[in-house]
């Protein structure tokens, strides 16, 4: 089988300005805190979260291409929060538990800046 390899390689985010909430963003934060989430304190979120990578779409040929989000962890609640800075939309997020649970790590999840 013969490993696919990008052409090219293109990265935005650096800014890290976001322009508009996903549905599903705005679904589970709804039913997760109990109000609609303002794009203007998502964003405040985003600026002061680590950024653990940009947004990066890899191009393959003229027609396929491969787009993944820039992730953000906010130490502070606890939250990870994924951003497509290619279209400017915030696509969800997951708490701690979530992320223990989906990564299978139970009680021995941590998280450090170094």
């Amino acid at each position: 089988m013969k490993a696919l390899e990008p052409k090219q390689i293109c990265q935005v985010g650096q800014d890290r300005k976001i322009e508009t909430l996903g549905e599903s963003f705005i679904l589970k934060w709804r039913d997760f805190f109990g109000f609609d989430p303002d794009i203007a304190q998502i964003q405040k979120f985003v600026l002061e979260s680590e950024q653990l990578c940009l947004s990066e779409e890899y191009f393959f040929d003229d027609e396929v291409s491969l787009v993944g989000p820039s992730i953000f962890w906010n130490k502070a609640h606890g939250l990870m929060i994924m951003v497509d800075f290619f279209a400017g939309l915030v696509m969800g997020f997951l708490i701690r538990r979530e992320l223990s649970e989906l990564m299978g790590w139970g009680s021995s999840l941590r998280f450090q800046n170094k």
